[in-house]
């Protein structure tokens, strides 16, 4: 599938950029040594809600 990023709403960026971040965190977790899935799951969810997104 092809498509151009620049035709795309703010809505779809939003939404690829949430995943991008949430690469980003659960990668920094599992570098931290958290390796349970239910640690793993609450602290990814700490770091990405809207709450801890709209914190920084």
């Amino acid at each position: 599938m092809t498509f151009d990023p620049k035709q795309l709403n703010g809505i779809a960026l939003a939404y690829m950029g949430d995943a991008v971040y949430e690469v980003y965190i659960r990668e920094h977790l599992l570098k931290r040594g958290l390796v349970r899935p239910a640690s793993l799951q609450r602290a990814a969810k700490d770091f990405v809600s809207a709450k801890a997104q709209a914190a920084l």
